[in-house]
């Protein structure tokens, strides 16, 4: 629990949970590991719900601001699994079935805001960002994504995509537009920050 915390937190009692796994076990073993770390657990709120921390973290954690950055994922990534599919403060239900089947997904302010597919240099995004704000944090997430991959990109940015579940048929909104490609840059990796607003309680 400690680790989940430490690595997942803000984390809900129902992320725990689903950590756990469901079942009477599981909700047993939560209360008891709960009490357990009591002294090391501080409770926030993030959106009207509660939710812990490490203590230890709490000062950190407050004085993080929120941002809008992009950051494009592979499939499966610990970001999206760890807290699972089901918590919509990380996967709205649009992009459920697309993060379940391990799509590549594209992160703004630590929300999945779409997908991305690369083969040859071409990358394809499937965005569902609007404005010029949007369209800088996607384009320095994609600088990002060349680097690590080693060479410039040529890109595509369909801005009006949506998962469509169940399906997950691919449904072209505004259509395919080409974007400025990213070249590779030494641009330096940071971390994504969670979209969480919190506030000690």
């Amino acid at each position: 629990m400690e680790a989940y915390v430490r690595a997942y937190g803000p984390a809900t009692p129902d992320a725990l949970q689903y950590w756990l796994g469901n079942g009477l076990s599981a909700g047993r073993r939560l209360a008891r590991w709960t009490a357990e770390m009591a002294d090391r657990l501080a409770t926030v709120q993030v959106e009207d719900r509660d939710a812990y921390v490490l203590r230890e973290d709490l000062d950190d954690l407050l004085a993080t601001a929120p941002t809008d950055a992009v950051r494009m994922l592979p499939g499966h990534d610990q970001w999206v699994l760890g807290p699972g599919t089901a918590d919509r403060d990380v996967v709205p239900p649009a992009w459920r079935t697309a993060a379940t089947r391990g799509a590549p997904l594209v992160v703004a302010g630590g929300v999945v805001a779409g997908t991305w597919s690369e083969r040859d240099g071409d990358l394809t995004v499937g965005w569902a960002g609007e404005g010029p704000a949007a369209r800088e944090a996607l384009a320095e997430g994609v600088e990002r994504l060349a680097v690590g991959l080693g060479r410039p990109l040529r890109v595509t940015v369909d801005a009006g995509w949506r998962d469509s579940s169940p399906g997950a048929a691919r449904q072209p909104g505004s259509g395919a537009v080409p974007m400025t490609a990213a070249a590779a840059t030494t641009a330096p990796a940071s971390s994504t920050t969670r979209p969480r607003t919190a506030s000690a309680s």
